[in-house]
């Protein structure tokens, strides 16, 4: 990539990760998508950067994720709960990628099979 002098480049991480050639149904919410071992490219999901800018906690922090994530998603059904008149806003900034508000979320009980 050629660029003049001065000139300033800036990656956004939120047009990454809605990226359809990766992500099957980006928009929708589905932490099944995890599941079976799916693991995308570093660059394709980078919650902590990658490189050597890189957040030190990462390793920790995606374990921990990880395991979080399994216990709900095995304990219950997860739904969202929000009309599309009060659906979650996103605010981006230059570093990270986060929410107004709330996101109202209906967690339903599974019952255990025999």
């Amino acid at each position: 990539i050629k660029k003049q002098e001065r000139t300033e480049i800036h990656f956004s991480e939120y047009v990454q990760q809605m990226n359809p050639k990766v992500w099957d149904d980006p928009t929708e919410f589905k932490p099944e998508r995890w599941a079976n071992g799916f693991s995308p490219d570093k660059y394709h999901y980078m919650p902590f950067w990658v490189g050597q800018r890189s957040c030190l906690g990462r390793h920790l922090g995606m374990m921990l994720m990880k395991i979080i994530m399994y216990h709900m998603n095995r304990n219950f059904d997860i739904s969202q709960a929000w009309s599309e008149a009060s659906a979650p806003v996103w605010l981006q900034s230059m570093a990270t990628i986060r929410l107004t508000g709330d996101v109202p979320c209906r967690f339903t009980k599974r019952v255990a099979q025999q």
